[in-house]
């Protein structure tokens, strides 16, 4: 019986994300191009001087003297897609597609990468959270963060995008750290496997550095640090730096390739200009893309966090803090909003913590109206994800909280 709802689960997933998807080239444009670009470039075309591009306003020659595409994203995604991506062009030929790196087997192939990585999350943190919790408990809190907040929008409708691949990596570096760190004598061999990950995570996404804050408070805690600064801790430090930066030897070759320096910032004119002001409020809860307005299910768990730390529990005092960094970097952005999302598309890589304070929230609350209030969030959410697909986008200057009213009531 369990594998049969295991298997009705996963093909439900995948007619989702099919209908979720009627123009599938779609999938490959814009910044969604940005990301894929390297895969078709470097095995396809054999370059970035003749590779075929979609949209051309937004993936130009270097310069005028160098014709080489430039893309100021950086590699991670397309390291995740790349298994996926070859399955397509093997198959495409026999299939009858073009092998051109964009024909809609290329888009199916990204469609299924994102449910793979999708999947693994749920999958790493339902053995993480199997460690304190029943079965029950884990799978409202899977189906509250899976429904409940925007990572069904960028598991289905915006698979390309990078943040399913960092919630998937995010889920199996909790898993694996959490492993790790409860180990009364570190098993140091597990070391490189996170390293590997948080290396990639960061390529995908160099914000997510600031995952080390969450793993540093917790080997502060549970009495860790001496072991991995010991004689035999330094040396597997050492090796999992190396890793680290091994996991960034592709886009370093690249940013040479393109511009003849190793390291370049890739996002011209594009910094954290609100350091000194940034914009939490409208971060949090503003009209343009507010996390908790759009996916008020967070709130659950942040007061649970917030709860907990004065507690002096330090798992969520780790999981406070990590979300106290990002959310201030977010406000710094010069695009504090991120552009045309569905709610605040960045709180999607960190959602692994979240599942903790949540099912810890849930396995406290006796009463049945938790599981009618997470019901209707999540009805909020999907309800809310649908309209966004058919009136987007929900920024700019004609839209503000008479327009979000107005959406929500519809739902109604």
């Amino acid at each position: 019986m369990k594998y049969f709802f295991i298997s009705l689960v996963l093909a439900l997933s995948l007619f989702i994300s099919f209908d979720a998807n009627e123009h599938p080239s779609k999938l490959i444009w814009s910044d969604m191009e940005g990301y894929y670009i390297y895969l078709p470039a470097t095995i396809i075309y054999g370059g970035f001087d003749s590779v075929k591009v979609v949209d051309k306003e937004y993936l130009r020659p270097f310069s005028d003297s160098n014709p080489k595409i430039y893309t100021k994203y950086t590699c991670g995604v397309a390291i995740l897609e790349a298994p996926f991506f070859l399955i397509a062009h093997v198959l495409s030929r026999p299939l009858g597609f073009e092998s051109d790196g964009h024909s809609l087997i290329y888009s199916y192939s990204i469609m299924l990468s994102g449910l793979f990585y999708f999947w693994l999350g749920i999958f790493y943190i339902f053995k993480f959270l199997g460690r304190r919790f029943n079965n029950t408990v884990i799978v409202w809190s899977l189906a509250s963060v899976a429904l409940g907040t925007n990572l069904y929008y960028y598991t289905f409708f915006q698979p390309a995008m990078s943040h399913v691949y960092s919630f998937g990596l995010a889920s199996l570096l909790v898993y694996h750290s959490d492993t790790l760190l409860n180990e009364k004598n570190l098993r140091f061999s597990k070391v490189p496997l996170i390293a590997a990950v948080i290396g990639l995570m960061i390529l995908i996404r160099p914000t997510n550095i600031v995952y080390f804050c969450y793993l540093f408070i917790l080997a502060l805690s549970k009495n860790k640090i001496r072991q991995l600064f010991s004689r035999e801790g330094l040396k597997w430090i050492i090796f999992s730096v190396s890793i680290i930066l091994l996991m960034w030897v592709p886009q370093i070759s690249y940013w040479y390739y393109i511009s003849g320096d190793y390291i370049i910032w890739s996002y011209v004119n594009e910094s954290f200009i609100y350091l000194m002001e940034p914009k939490i409020f409208k971060v949090l809860f503003g009209a343009w893309n507010g996390w908790l307005l759009y996916s008020p299910m967070a709130i659950i768990p942040i007061l649970n966090l917030i709860y907990g730390s004065f507690k002096k529990n330090i798992e969520f005092l780790a999981v406070l803090a990590t979300l106290v960094i990002s959310t201030y970097l977010f406000a710094s952005w010069w695009a504090w909003w991120f552009g045309g999302a569905f709610g605040h598309r960045c709180y999607v890589d960190f959602l692994p913590l979240l599942a903790l304070p949540l099912a810890d929230l849930i396995n406290k609350v006796k009463n049945r109206i938790i599981f009618v209030v997470l019901i209707l969030l999540m009805y909020y959410n999907i309800g809310l994800t649908y309209q966004y697909v058919v009136s987007s986008p929900w920024d700019g200057p004609n839209w503000g909280y008479i327009e979000v009213w107005a959406v929500i009531k519809n739902l109604f």
